[in-house]
């Protein structure tokens, strides 16, 4: 057994392959690009290769149907490792910088800025930028919580999107509707904490509604409302906590409270995806599980009908108090 221990394995013939000095500079060059046409790419400066990047690079990429080829992941993952500890990361960004390759530029922005406002990104955009940090994970932690953030963005897109398409991009009129409603969310809590009872001589109705004949804009006003609320600088600090449960879709089924709570507890735990304190959310997510005892071991289902939804609520609300407390 010590023998064995004592032993190092051989290298992986790939990685000795792709380091080598033949194909070191078309490897370290093609490794920033998301993908690249052979006969374009420039070699990584300092590097005479011996060979031309269509020998060189043959064996560790994928090729596309559009003549567009790719380094593969294993053999990226190892080349950029060896730049990011050489310190030729920025060398190889400039390599090619007459290519167009978005995936490339979202590298260099990632380095030289941190993570972008993902609000405002498209979804195309987050994609690459996903891809992107999946590269960089591996090299430096201070990713990984990019990463959950823009994830947890791509996932909230999701319920976004029909929004902004409902909207559009130039919403107009409406001023005094949205005032109201704008006004009706500060008084109810709009600090970003649990909103608290209000005082007896300023009660406030705990359910506002928005009335009108259809085709009036009522879901237009209320998409405005919500953009705004998520294309906040700052969604994932403290700011103003929210949901939006559209019962267009079949899985918000009305009937079923501990579906409409599990939908908000995951909407919420999407939003603050970066907070130290999100696994909070998530446990409270678990709670309405299939009715299964989530980490408090309560089953919500067992209970008697009468009691259900005020349990239910209690399970989100416990938890709301625990997150926001400060």
């Amino acid at each position: 057994r010590d023998d064995l221990t004592a032993l190092e394995l051989p290298p992986d013939p790939g990685e000795v392959a792709a380091t080598s000095p033949d194909h070191w500079p078309w490897a370290a060059a093609a490794a920033v690009l998301g993908s690249f046409r052979p006969l374009e790419l420039g070699p990584l400066p300092g590097g005479e290769p011996l060979v031309p990047a269509l020998v060189a690079l043959a064996e560790f990429v994928l090729a596309g149907s559009d003549g567009l080829w790719a380094l593969r992941d294993d053999v990226r993952s190892r080349c950029l490792r060896r730049l990011w500890d050489e310190n030729l990361l920025s060398t190889a960004l400039d390599a090619n910088v007459s290519l167009d390759d978005r995936r490339r530029d979202w590298l260099g922005r990632l380095l030289q800025d941190g993570r972008p406002q993902l609000a405002y990104l498209g979804s195309s955009e987050l994609d690459d930028l996903d891809v992107v940090l999946g590269w960089l994970q591996p090299l430096d932690p201070r990713f990984v919580d990019d990463r959950v953030a823009v994830q947890a963005a791509v996932e909230r897109r999701i319920l976004i999107d029909p929004l902004r398409a409902l909207v559009g991009q130039h919403f107009r009129g409406r001023e005094r509707e949205l005032a109201t409603v704008r006004t009706y969310l500060e008084a109810a809590g709009g600090d970003g904490q649990v909103a608290q009872s209000p005082a007896p001589e300023a009660e406030l109705d705990p359910v506002l509604v928005l009335t009108g004949p259809g085709g009036s804009g009522k879901s237009s006003l209320l998409g405005k409302l919500l953009l705004d609320l998520e294309d906040d600088p700052d969604p994932g600090g403290m700011g103003r906590p929210f949901a939006y449960i559209d019962f267009d879709k079949a899985r918000h089924d009305p009937r079923s409270p501990r579906r409409l709570l599990e939908q908000i507890a995951r909407q919420l735990q999407l939003l603050y995806a970066t907070s130290e304190k999100s696994g909070v959310l998530a446990a409270a997510e678990g709670e309405y599980d299939d009715g299964r005892p989530g980490p408090s071991g309560l089953a919500v289902t067992d209970l008697p009908a009468e009691h259900q939804v005020a349990d239910l609520v209690e399970v989100l609300a416990a938890a709301l108090r625990t997150f926001f407390r400060a």
